[in-house]
């Protein structure tokens, strides 16, 4: 088991709440007076830094905030905690990476475009290996073992009670990203599986869908449980670092998004389309 940590939205909340309530007083002022480094009171605003019940006590003292208003701030950080697993791979998860494991560990709905290759939610052990031996930082063998672990944990959200909701886009290049039989046929047949069991809905982007139907890049958007609750949009960069964008950029998923689903095929037509592929290789 890893540590427990306030969710990202709480966190995320909790941050605008008290930069709202700042106002115009500056950060080394209220740091000071609260005993909490100005650096960090700036992360904790913006949702990227967690802060403690104690250091959360003595800032509301300082901006006399009582009563339901305090009692309300309070249970940010102490309802709705979330179980950090990863928090013992920590040698390899950088900060940004982390706070993208806290919103996927809350949310209840994955939306994503990948290019060339399955979403990372429904790679195979053996899939997922080969797409990290030749990636362009390859890990050490020792690493790559953990990033296949990490990999793997994170695959559990599907089934999950209640359990990430998952609707993938994936271009028919995937339909060929392994040259070995036995890796893509293992691959193929497990995403069969996952449309059976209704964990997934699978949609293809056809060669025939041209440039309309290109991706430059993977993107994800992750949706919090709740009505008005926020979308966190990642894009993967070169580095295989996930960035979180801003909430504007949910216009701009939207209009991808939209785009590719009206290129694509529908999820019965996917699902026999992945079912013929693996006819030819097995």
């Amino acid at each position: 088991m890893g540590q427990e940590t306030v969710s990202a939205v709480n966190a995320e909340a909790l941050g605008a709440e008290l930069k709202a309530i700042r106002g115009d007083r500056t950060l080394h002022e209220v740091g000071q007076a609260a005993r909490i480094n100005a650096g960090d009171l700036s992360k904790i605003e913006r949702g990227k830094k967690v802060i403690n019940e104690q250091q959360l006590g003595r800032l509301l003292d300082y901006y006399e905030i009582q009563g339901g208003q305090r009692e309300a701030l309070v249970e940010l950080i102490t309802e709705d905690r979330i179980n950090a697993w990863w928090t013992r791979y920590k040698q390899l998860i950088w900060p940004e990476f982390a706070g993208r494991l806290a919103v996927e560990a809350l949310a209840d709905l994955q939306e994503d475009c990948t290019a060339g290759t399955f979403t990372l939610l429904l790679q195979r052990p053996a899939y997922a290996r080969e797409i990290i031996e030749h990636s362009w930082d390859a890990p050490s063998p020792d690493d790559l073992e953990v990033w296949l672990d990490i990999r793997q944990r994170r695959q559990q959200r599907l089934y999950d009670d209640p359990p990430l909701r998952l609707h993938s886009i994936f271009s028919e290049a995937a339909l060929y990203s392994s040259a070995v039989p036995e890796i893509l046929g293992d691959q193929l047949k497990h995403m069969l599986g996952a449309v059976r069991e209704g964990r997934v809905v699978l949609q293809m982007v056809p060669f025939s869908a041209g440039r309309p139907g290109m991706l430059p890049m993977t993107l994800e958007r992750l949706t919090c449980p709740g009505e008005g609750s926020p979308k966190f949009v990642f894009a993967e960069t070169l580095n295989l670092q996930y960035v979180r964008e801003s909430e504007r950029d949910n216009q701009r998923f939207n209009r991808v998004i939209n785009r590719i689903r009206t290129v694509a095929l529908s999820p019965s037509d996917t699902f026999a389309k992945i079912e013929d592929r693996l006819k030819e290789i097995t």
